[in-house]
């Protein structure tokens, strides 16, 4: 899929280069036909008055598909709450807590589903 193409809706242009190189890299691997649909950086307030930004919301085959774009170096892993970013000279995962885990995209995207 390129930008410009009407499957792809850039809602707010991105303010981080890691999230536009992401954006664009997931752009580049779409197919451009039907039912492949892209939404980047959109905002949603769920029925609880919570405000949620979205990355990229994704409409393929299989469903609909939530993207959260960090800008990590190195390995990154996770659970349902916590990403553990490997950290040099080691290259071992340390469990700390950054951002949002499986759970919380999860949540919000249940929210604003609702």
């Amino acid at each position: 899929m390129d930008e410009g193409s009407e499957r792809w809706e850039e809602i707010t242009p991105s303010r981080f280069p890691w999230e536009i190189e992401g954006l664009r890299y997931v752009c580049s691997k779409l197919p451009d036909q039907d039912p492949y649909r892209a939404w980047s950086n959109f905002e949603f307030i769920a029925d609880n008055g919570a405000v949620y930004e979205c990355d990229l919301l994704v409409l393929c085959p299989r469903g609909l598909v939530l993207l959260e774009l960090k800008g990590w170096p190195n390995r990154v892993a996770g659970d349902a709450h916590t990403f553990r970013r490997a950290w040099p000279p080691t290259n071992k995962c340390r469990r700390r807590r950054e951002g949002k885990g499986r759970h919380d995209v999860d949540s919000a995207t249940r929210r604003g589903g609702s």
